[in-house]
């Protein structure tokens, strides 16, 4: 209890979590002492240029990113936060996307109320250049599936700080480029088209080496986009720029287990750190858990009156 974080930045995070913005957002809250200044990461979904993917996950991934617009819709609108930490993003100071790709936004999206309809269709274009091997399209298309494009297209004061040391982001971003590539050959290669084909099932020798052999490089690749080093370098940045009351920035949901645990060891006294995931990622399989225990509770009633 003497830990227990306090403060005027505990007291912005209870007005924030009373606000509809925050309703079925999972909130994971670290710090201790007197919390003068609030840093809140989103955990996302994004795009990338590797792989192949089913309609529900270019469809979670629209969602996702729409929920983070609302979201930093709310923050820009209500606590003034016009400056959002973006993943990927390394540059020197305050940053936008391409003008001609936020304009193209805007005129396609028209309001607030259009945004979840243009996500939703850039990612069908997204897999769909992805699947056909267009890779000009594909990565066009990864750009704009994006919470905070859509945001800076509607607002033109929206900008994005890095939160990516080049160093750091340029080591880590080789090792992703290897991998890609080779994730790439295996699955442009005849032989794991055939295990495609077939399923999974049946495999030559051949076909069940190349299959092991991705999987075991996206499970690398999945490793090294989630880097310890790269999470510690990400929140020096995070905390470089926290010269506000409230700072905000998005990272893929796979860090959020390596930042809560660095952010219990090694955060500044005066920083309230809070993880954000967005409803889509953990809403529904939430709900079908809890249906599943219930089931299971009210078979074990049934068969205990039965007796």
């Amino acid at each position: 209890m003497f830990f227990r974080p306090s403060g005027p930045a505990t007291e912005t995070l209870k007005r924030l979590r009373r606000a509809p913005a925050f309703r079925r957002y999972k909130v994971q809250v670290r710090g201790k002492g007197e919390c003068t200044k609030l840093v809140i990461g989103i955990g996302q979904l994004h795009p990338v240029l590797t792989g192949t993917f089913e309609r529900f996950q270019a469809r979670r991934i629209a969602n996702v990113q729409s929920e983070i617009f609302a979201m930093c819709w709310y923050l820009s609108r209500t606590q003034n936060v016009l400056s959002f930490g973006q993943e990927g993003y390394s540059g020197t100071g305050l940053a936008r996307f391409p003008k001609e790709m936020l304009s193209q936004l805007k005129a396609s999206a028209g309001h607030r109320s259009g945004v979840k309809r243009v996500l939703r269709r850039t990612a069908y274009i997204w897999r769909k250049a992805l699947n056909k091997g267009d890779d000009k399209k594909a990565v066009l298309s990864a750009t704009a599936l994006n919470g905070i494009a859509l945001l800076q297209a509607l607002d033109r004061g929206v900008h994005m700080f890095p939160i990516e040391q080049e160093d750091v982001h340029s080591a880590i971003g080789e090792s992703i480029a290897r991998l890609q590539h080779e994730i790439h050959q295996i699955e442009t290669s005849s032989l794991y088209r055939s295990v495609q084909q077939k399923g999974g099932k049946g495999l030559t020798r051949e076909e069940y080496e190349s299959a092991q052999m991705r999987n075991k490089l996206i499970k690398q690749f999945n490793t090294t986009l989630s880097h310890p080093q790269r999470d510690k370098a990400i929140l020096r940045e995070v905390i470089k720029h926290a010269h506000r009351d409230i700072t905000v920035f998005i990272l893929g949901a796979g860090h959020r287990s390596g930042f809560l645990t660095l952010t219990a060891k090694s955060l500044p006294e005066d920083i309230l750190f809070v993880w954000l995931t967005p409803p889509s990622l953990w809403w529904w399989k939430a709900m079908l858990r809890r249906l599943g225990w219930c089931a299971i509770g009210i078979a074990a009633l049934v068969m205990v009156f039965a007796m």
